[in-house]
């Protein structure tokens, strides 16, 4: 009603010319650590048109000002209520009029300003995209190795008829230590030299590590040098891997999801 806005009874809500958004929201109260009671309020960009009855006298300046002010309805304290009282753009006959022409100047495409690569804040943002499109790169090489993974602990389970339950092929545990040792190597050597050489975790002698596979190129030939989970580790995957920088994070990421498949495979799943 025009009284609960602070206008005169003479004024009329007309509808028709009005535009409404409502909504529900219980502010948090941290002092009680619980929510208020919910309130229900006009959004922002409302818009509520009164019209003064005939017979009725118009409402002063002074009074329009004060409204706009103090604002109306509850809550003001706490920033509600604000209103606009007659904006120029709903005044004119056509809103559209109301916004100037934008300037061609304001069209004109940006200079973009390049920093010099000694800047700090340079560097730094240099640096976290490059790590962005490192972690991607790395999501994609992973997706690879451990759908191919799969494929070798079916094809082991076939050739050495290991039954349902019982791992075809290197055990949770063991690339669990894959893992561990590709997080602290700092080199791809390194890596390489824990892994592969005489004390390395892959042995060669190792009964699971050497497991017989089969692995198959794009032409559908199958590859006769790669015939047991290390060679392919050590041969197919790292030895060929492009981003030889990255090797170390690859590979660990790559154990971490390579001890769920092994588990998997332990459980029969």
């Amino acid at each position: 009603t025009a009284k609960s806005v602070g206008l005169p009874t003479h004024f009329v809500f007309d509808l028709s010319k009005s535009f409404l958004r409502s909504r529900r929201y219980a502010p948090f109260n941290a002092y009680r650590q619980r929510r208020e009671l919910e309130r229900a309020v006009f959004s922002m960009g409302s818009v509520l048109h009164f019209t003064c009855q005939d017979e009725g006298p118009a409402v002063d300046a002074k009074t329009l000002q004060g409204l706009q002010t103090q604002g109306i309805g509850l809550y003001r304290q706490a920033g509600l209520g604000r209103v606009w009282i007659n904006p120029p753009i709903l005044m004119a006959k056509n809103p559209r009029d109301y916004f100037s022409p934008i300037s061609s100047r304001v069209l004109k495409k940006p200079k973009v300003l390049q920093a010099p690569e000694e800047d700090l804040i340079y560097r730094y943002l240099a640096k976290r995209t490059q790590q962005f499109s490192d972690s991607n790169w790395i999501e994609i090489q992973i997706k690879k190795w451990v759908d191919e993974l799969v494929t070798l602990y079916q094809s082991a389970r076939s050739l050495s008829y290991t039954p349902i339950g019982v791992c075809p092929g290197p055990t949770p545990t063991q690339w669990g230590q894959v893992m561990d040792i590709a997080k602290t190597a700092s080199t791809v050597d390194e890596l390489i030299s824990k892994l592969f050489e005489a004390h390395g975790v892959c042995k060669a002698d190792d009964p699971q590590w050497t497991k017989r596979i089969y692995l198959k190129d794009k032409s559908g030939k199958n590859k006769s040098n790669i015939d047991d989970f290390r060679k392919w580790l050590r041969d197919e995957k790292i030895g060929n891997e492009t981003k030889q920088d990255l090797l170390p994070q690859i590979v660990a990421r790559f154990a971490r999801l390579a001890i769920d498949v092994a588990r998997d495979q332990s459980t029969g799943q």
